[in-house]
């Protein structure tokens, strides 16, 4: 064949060669964009499926239903995802229940683990009838419990579940009984005033003069831990904060010896 004729018919040919490479092509990278589909639909987990322990007022598909909802989550989660720990760790975190996001372990190729910490109820606010945990946030609706102390002052319930009361009085308050709650059964001081920007608790028979929170004490007060060992050694040796002779007012605030008046 003639140089001339044999280049003429490469060149009648070559649209025919590039289509047919453009179609295998096609064909290669569809094949890949399968086994992709594939790989990744394998690492795809149901939200519902993290493992973690959730709140004891709520079962765990219902806990990770509103941490889903809160989140805007989709209904699955990519565990290729690089950047899913601290996504999921943002994630729970926007729940009113959850004070600290401890971890999130992802495992290949199906395990999300998350470990949190939950706030705790301390006090009932009487007025709007809500609970708060120990730094004053505001938790979801619940039943009241009859082992917290309520605080009785009228205080304005704040906007949005989650997020701190500040309240001046309730923070004080919350502060003081997550500090007591442990002497609670002995104790029994199941009512909180806030009077003058001071606490009053208010047990069966007897007022405590209690002055301010846990590390907000004024420079002539003593300070919580010697309050409460006041508290305690009068229970000691009495058996109980009741007086005989009716109401007894306890102000354990000095900075010196407390003051008991009848």
């Amino acid at each position: 064949m003639e140089p001339a004729t044999r280049k003429g018919l490469l060149l009648a040919l070559a649209p025919v060669v590039a289509a047919v490479l453009v179609v295998f092509g096609i064909i290669a990278l569809g094949r890949q964009a399968a086994e992709a589909l594939r790989d990744q639909g394998h690492y795809l987990l149901p939200f519902t499926a993290i493992d973690c322990t959730p709140p004891d007022r709520l079962s765990h598909d219902e806990f990770l239903a509103e941490v889903g909802f809160l989140a805007g989550w989709p209904d699955h989660i990519n565990l290729l995802d690089e950047d899913l720990p601290t996504r999921l760790a943002a994630a729970f975190a926007l729940h009113p229940w959850v004070e600290k996001v401890e971890c999130v372990e992802v495992k290949l190729p199906h395990q999300v683990r998350v470990l949190l910490t939950y706030r705790e109820p301390v006090l009932h606010v009487a007025g709007p009838n809500r609970a708060v945990d120990r730094n004053g946030i505001l938790l979801p609706v619940t039943g009241r419990s009859a082992e917290l102390p309520v605080l009785v002052t009228s205080v304005k319930e704040p906007a949005v579940v989650g997020k701190r009361w500040d309240n001046p009085g309730v923070e004080a308050a919350a502060a003081t009984a997550a500090f007591l709650q442990p002497h609670n059964d002995r104790l029994h001081l199941r009512r909180y005033e806030v009077v003058e920007g001071q606490l009053v608790l208010i047990g069966e028979s007897a007022r405590i003069e209690w002055g301010h929170a846990p590390g907000k004490e004024a420079v002539d007060e003593a300070t919580a831990q010697v309050k409460l060992q006041r508290l305690l050694d009068y229970h000691k040796e009495n058996g109980t904060l009741v007086s005989r002779k009716g109401e007894k007012v306890f102000d354990v605030r000095p900075a010196t010896e407390p003051v008991h008046r009848p």
